[in-house]
């Protein structure tokens, strides 16, 4: 969701965290997550996004090349999605029961049966009570009023897609890492679109890999 920031860049509201149910662009997302690193001082960074967020880290390396050393797209879709007016459809439509049903779609076949798989998942759903479906349905509304694909080929920030082997964006992020010069695919067996949970030492792995190749792994721990 957009975050309340006091740099007067992109969407303000009073709470950080209000369930916003207005519609709004990605690139309005964009504009907040420039305004937090202003805030914060924050002139450089790498920049992971997962599912939606790579067609948001996909919109900031495009525009703000400047700002962002490294980009690590999970999904890497960079367009509108068919699945996204489903996804919008659910929420609107029936939250509690769809909700869990979304999550079993993100993940490989027979992960939700295992016992980290139903903790997971079951972690996600639990929060139901202080969510608000309208507000879930305005993020895919959002990445599906923009299609960065004709710009990709312009794209100058190195570039990590990810995805896992049951991926329903496979072909998408597959697409995305061709169009973009030297950017590097990876597919992680075994996984889903969330493989960053579903195999966090297999997605780290990749993640380092990146990093060091192009001297953006820290030389010590953040903070020392």
């Amino acid at each position: 969701m957009p975050v309340s920031h006091a740099t007067g860049v992109g969407i303000h509201y009073e709470i950080a965290g209000d369930k916003v149910t207005e519609p709004y662009t990605l690139e309005d997302m964009c504009n907040d997550i420039l305004g937090v690193m202003d805030k914060e001082d924050i002139r450089t960074a790498v920049l992971m996004g997962c599912s939606v967020g790579s067609g948001i880290g996909l919109l900031l390396g495009l525009d703000h090349p400047d700002r962002f050393e490294g980009l690590i797209l999970v999904g890497g879709n960079s367009g509108p999605s068919n699945r996204f007016q489903s996804r919008i459809e659910g929420y609107t439509t029936d939250l509690v029961d769809y909700h869990l049903k979304h999550m079993r779609q993100l993940v490989a076949p027979g992960f939700p049966e295992t016992e980290r798989g139903r903790y997971l998942l079951n972690m996600f759903v639990e929060r139901e009570p202080r969510l608000d479906g309208n507000a879930i349905a305005q993020v895919f509304r959002a990445n599906n009023s923009t299609d960065s694909t004709p710009r990709l080929m312009d794209m100058r920030v190195p570039t990590l897609v990810i995805n896992g082997e049951h991926d329903h964006s496979l072909p998408a992020g597959q697409l995305t890492a061709a169009l973009i010069p030297n950017a590097i695919h990876e597919t992680l067996p075994g996984t889903g679109h969330a493989c960053c949970i579903e195999d966090p030492a297999g997605f780290d792995k990749l993640v380092a890999d990146f990093l060091a190749e192009h001297g953006l792994m820290p030389s010590a721990p953040l903070g020392v």
